[in-house]
């Protein structure tokens, strides 16, 4: 009942932002006015369809940050619920660097497309460099990103190695980094294939600054950020075992 009531309630309220996302189009274009209004809306309407499918984040560190101060957040990635958690929970606007597939989902894909974000094919090694090209022009701008450096959601227990070319974006910008860790968030669909009720945990970190921190290569930021994202993971797996 739950999956179903989320669902006409994403189909509603959609459909009524149609035209004020049409108006923001017209009257912003491409600007950045333009996808932080509708990030704002779509901000709103996640935050309430988690509570409908009766998924609970617990949240770990602050969801408060600076607005004028762009940010890079990087995270492990379990599930297509990753991205939607941190809608849901931070207010600051972002743009997510996700796969090209994402524009083909009902709903959701056509609002990520609204609110910024930078699609690529991971399978076209020219494309993913140009989105990174175009991330790094972003966070100049002033935008915060989000990438998820696995390079796809994560079946097995655990943290896949991170892709150092995602990292590109804070060694050319040196913009602040921020560890976002998702645990047990495949629960909410992955698992069973299927929307279901779900207990799941989210930990932000304090911002990481690259260069006070002496990391001058891309391959040394991936390894740092994901060793900090392991041990929570890992913290919170032991937490899980020993009840």
């Amino acid at each position: 009942m739950r999956p179903l009531l989320m669902i006409i309630y994403v189909f509603i309220k959609t459909i009524c932002s149609y035209p004020i996302r049409a108006y923001n189009k017209a009257v912003y274009k491409e600007s950045k006015k333009r996808f932080d209004k509708n990030y704002d809306m779509l901000h709103k309407m996640v935050y309430r369809m988690l509570k409908i499918a009766g998924i609970q984040v617990e949240v770990e560190g602050s969801c408060q940050y600076e607005e004028k101060k762009p940010l890079l957040f990087v995270g492990n990635h379990r599930s297509d619920f990753d991205s939607l958690i941190m809608i849901a929970y931070l207010k600051r606007p972002m743009i997510f660097i996700g796969k090209s597939e994402i524009k083909k989902m009902p709903f959701i894909g056509k609002w990520f497309e609204d609110i910024g974000c930078i699609f690529i094919d991971r399978e076209d090694a020219k494309e993913s460099l140009n989105a990174i090209l175009k991330g790094i022009e972003r966070i100049k701008e002033g935008y915060s990103l989000v990438i998820f450096p696995e390079g796809g959601r994560t079946r097995e227990d655990g943290i896949r190695e991170f892709k150092s070319g995602s990292l590109k974006l804070a060694a050319k910008t040196g913009v602040d980094i921020v560890p976002v860790t998702f645990y047990k968030t495949e629960d909410c669909y992955e698992r069973n294939h299927k929307i279901v009720s779900a207990q799941v945990k989210m930990a932000i970190e304090e911002p990481i600054n690259v260069e006070k921190e002496a990391l001058k290569s891309t391959v040394a930021i991936a390894g740092f950020v994901q060793t900090i994202i392991e041990e929570k993971y890992n913290k919170y797996k032991e937490m899980e075992r020993i009840g």
